[in-house]
This record gives C-alpha cells, sequence and structure tokens, in this order.
C-alpha cells in the first residue's frame, strides 16, 4: 500500500509547480516513489501528420529519444497506435500483436539494442482533441494503486503545463501589444480597436504584425488564434470568476473587465 499523505504531497507538489523545470522534477519524484525511473509522457493533440501534433517528456535513455525522434518513430511504434485504448496495457517487444513492417522491425531492434524490452502504458483522460499517455519502462505488472497515482500525476502535470504555456506566451509581448491582440482576438476591427486604445490604425495593425512574428504564426488569423488560446488556458481564465451582477452588463464592459484582468495577470 502507498503512503496516502505523501503521495497527496507529492500531487500537491506537482498542482503547485510554478516552472517547467519544477513541475518535471516533481512528476520524476512521485514516479521514482515507485521505483519508475524510466518512462515517458506524451500527446497527441489536433489534425494533420504526428510529426506536427506531438509533444514527449521523458526519462528513457537521451540517445535513444533523440534517434527516436530523428527518425520520427512515432509516426511508426505499434504502442503509440494504440493512443486511443482507455484500459492500461502491458507490452513485450518480443510479444507485440499483429504484423510488424520493416520500420517497425527496425525500430523494435534497435530499442532491444538500448535495454527496451517491455513496459506498460497507461492512457491519460483526454483533454479536449488531446491523447495522453504514460509509457513505463520494465513494468508489466503494476499494482492497481500505481495506476491510479501516475494516472493522476499525470493528469497534473499537463494542467499545470498548460497553464505555464501559456503564461509564456503572454509574456512575449507588452502590456499594449496585449491590449491589442486581446480586442481584435474579440473580433473587433482594426478602427474599433484603435479607437478604445486612443492609438493610430496603423500602430494597431503594427502590434498585430509583430505579434505574429512573435509567435511564428502562419497568418495573422492563426496568431490571434494562438494569443486567444493562451488567454483562454491562463490562470487568471480559470481562477478569477467574474462577479454575479456582470451578467447584466454590456459587452463593451464585460470585454473590458476581461482585458483589466488579462493585463493584472
Amino acid at each position: 500500500m502507498i503512503d496516502c499523505q505523501q503521495t497527496e504531497e507529492m500531487l500537491g507538489a506537482i498542482a503547485d509547480s510554478g516552472s517547467m523545470v519544477d513541475l518535471n522534477h516533481h512528476l520524476v519524484k512521485i514516479c521514482g516513489n515507485f521505483f519508475v525511473d524510466k518512462f515517458a509522457i506524451s500527446r497527441f493533440f489536433g489534425s494533420g501528420s504526428q510529426s506536427e501534433n506531438v509533444e514527449f517528456y521523458d526519462t528513457y535513455p537521451r540517445e535513444w529519444m533523440d534517434h527516436y525522434v530523428k527518425n520520427q518513430y512515432y509516426e511508426h511504434d505499434k504502442v503509440v497506435e494504440l493512443k486511443n485504448t482507455r484500459l492500461p496495457f502491458s507490452w513485450k517487444i518480443d510479444s507485440l500483436l499483429g504484423e510488424l513492417t520493416p520500420i517497425q522491425k527496425r525500430l523494435y531492434q534497435e530499442a532491444s539494442d538500448f535495454g527496451i524490452c517491455k513496459g506498460m502504458v497507461i492512457p491519460i483522460i483526454p483533454h479536449n482533441n488531446e491523447q495522453r499517455l504514460l509509457a513505463v519502462l520494465d513494468v508489466v505488472h503494476p499494482h492497481p494503486d500505481m495506476v491510479h497515482t501516475l494516472s493522476v500525476a499525470c493528469q497534473l502535470y499537463w494542467g499545470v503545463k498548460r497553464k505555464l504555456d501559456a503564461k509564456q506566451t503572454l509574456n512575449l509581448f507588452t502590456t499594449r501589444e496585449r491590449e491589442v491582440l486581446f480586442l481584435k482576438s474579440q473580433g473587433m476591427p482594426i478602427k474599433v480597436v484603435a479607437d478604445k486604445l486612443m492609438i493610430s490604425e496603423s500602430t494597431v495593425i503594427f502590434h498585430v504584425k509583430n505579434a505574429r512574428h512573435k509567435l511564428k504564426a502562419t497568418s495573422i488569423d492563426h496568431a490571434l488564434y494562438l494569443f486567444g488560446r493562451a488567454v483562454e488556458q491562463s490562470e487568471f481564465a480559470g481562477s478569477r470568476k467574474p462577479q454575479p451582477h456582470s451578467r447584466s452588463i454590456s459587452d463593451d464592459r464585460k470585454t473590458e473587465f476581461k482585458l483589466k484582468q488579462l493585463l493584472a495577470a
């Protein structure tokens, strides 16, 4: 049996992490509590090729993961193909079901050379269109307490990471840029944004184009989408609730209220 108080403290440390360094450290610590020293958490999101829509954090041998990512083996990994499953499952390279393609045979042979021969996968509760997995090496018959605790830990991990990523995105911008981008992301025309902020339309255009550059967005609409998503996922968006009477105020007042929250975050 696990020490419930100790586990609660470690889960709390994950939830309270203020940086990616702390977040990764606390996840490694709770995994280590179950004698798990090699693991990988990943999330797959959106549409299109996996190479554009996958994110990892792992403690696998560094040389192996560099090789794995460089060769885009996640495009062919049969374990990854099962990412939509809902129940934990164990695997062994020498007994993976189904016919293997030549590239899969090469993948698993090379993995064996790095001592990666067996493990288990714990699916994490999906978020929106994301699928998430925790892969643990050298464990094939886990205790239910381990599966439950690590599932919760990884769920917390991705939630905190979303907020940290959003904060990092918002910190790219000055106060004026935040104002312009927020109003534009609300669908306001350039002239309206300029009038509200008492600046020229050319200044609004300048800030929006600059935001596209900072976010490495493919278009201005893409930049506004990325900014809007960061605002939505940032900590203030979920922790500061409007007062009950805010439902009766005008849309302009609501926008002003949200903007003040954003600038104060």
